[in-house]
C-alpha cells in the first residue's frame, strides 16, 4: 500500500494502494503520508516524526490523532481548491472510510461479530506496527522547515532480509529524497544514519523505551554534533 500510493500519476496503482490500506482502516495514510509527511518530515509540523526522548507509546497516540487531523486538512484544502463539496464521494477520506466499512461488512457476514472483532483487531495491530516503524525511521532526526530534506533525515538499514521483505523501505533516505522512484531503484545510502539492527529487531527494541534510548541515543548524539548548529 505504501509503495502504490506514491505512484500518484497511476490511478490503478493508487486505487490498489488505498484498498490495501483500507484493510487496516488507514484511510488517512495515502493522503497525509504523501502530501504531509514527505513535505514536513523532521520538522515540528510532522506528526510522523518522533522527537528525541519521546517514547513510542506517546508517539503512537500523537501520530495517529494528529496524522488523521492533518489528512482531513489536506483533503479539505484540495477540495476547496477544486471547488468540490467536502460532503461527496470526491472526498478521499469519506471513500476511505467506505472502503474500510466494506471490509467490516465482509468479515461480519463471514464470521459474525467474532469475525468483525478479528478484523478490527488486526487493523489496530497493523496501525500500531506502522506507527512504530514511523517512530524508528525518523526518531530525533530534526530539521528546520526551510532546510531541504536530505539523506541525513532518515534512519536506514542495510540488512538484506529487511530490505527484501519490506520492498526496500529500509532505504528510507533515498525514498524521501526521491519518493516517486520505484523501490528497486532506491540508493542504499550506506553513509546515511543507520539503525542498530534490522527492522524487526529494532522494532522490538523500540517497545522497551529505556533500552531503545540506551542503544540509539549515542548514535543520535553523534548525528546532532554533525548536523545541528552549535
Amino acid at each position: 500500500g505504501h509503495e502504490l500510493t506514491h505512484r500518484i500519476k497511476d490511478r490503478i496503482a493508487m486505487l490498489e494502494g488505498r484498498w490495501l490500506l483500507s484493510a487496516s482502516c488507514n484511510a488517512d495514510f495515502a493522503i497525509e503520508h504523501v502530501y504531509g509527511h514527505h513535505v514536513t518530515v523532521g520538522t515540528i509540523k510532522d506528526p510522523a516524526s518522533a522527537n528525541k526522548g519521546e517514547n513510542v507509546y506517546t508517539f503512537y497516540i500523537r501520530s495517529t490523532v494528529m496524522g488523521h487531523i492533518s489528512a482531513w486538512k489536506l483533503e479539505l484544502k484540495r477540495l476547496r481548491k477544486k471547488e468540490y463539496s467536502p460532503i461527496s464521494l470526491r472526498n478521499r477520506m469519506i471513500t476511505g472510510y467506505m472502503m474500510s466499512a466494506f471490509w467490516c461488512a465482509v468479515f461480519y457476514f463471514a464470521g459474525g461479530f467474532f469475525g468483525l472483532i478479528l478484523f478490527l483487531g488486526q487493523a489496530a495491530f497493523a496501525k500500531f506496527i506502522l506507527e512504530v516503524v514511523n517512530y524508528m525511521e525518523h526518531y530525533g532526526l530534526s530539521r528546520k522547515p526551510e532546510q531541504p530534506v536530505g539523506p541525513e533525515h532518515s534512519w536506514n538499514s542495510t540488512k538484506t532480509m529487511s530490505t527484501l521483505v519490506l520492498f526496500s523501505l529500509t532505504r528510507h533516505s533515498a525514498h524521501h529524497e526521491t519518493p516517486r522512484v520505484k523501490f528497486w531503484k532506491l540508493d542504499p545510502y550506506k553513509d546515511a544514519p543507520q539503525m542498530p539492527y534490522g527492522y524487526l529487531t529494532t522494532l522490538i527494541i523500540c517497545l522497551i523505551p529505556p533500552l531503545w534510548y540506551k542503544i540509539i541515543n549515542p548514535s543520535l548524539n553523534e548525528w546532532e554534533q554533525k548536523n545541528l548548529p552549535a
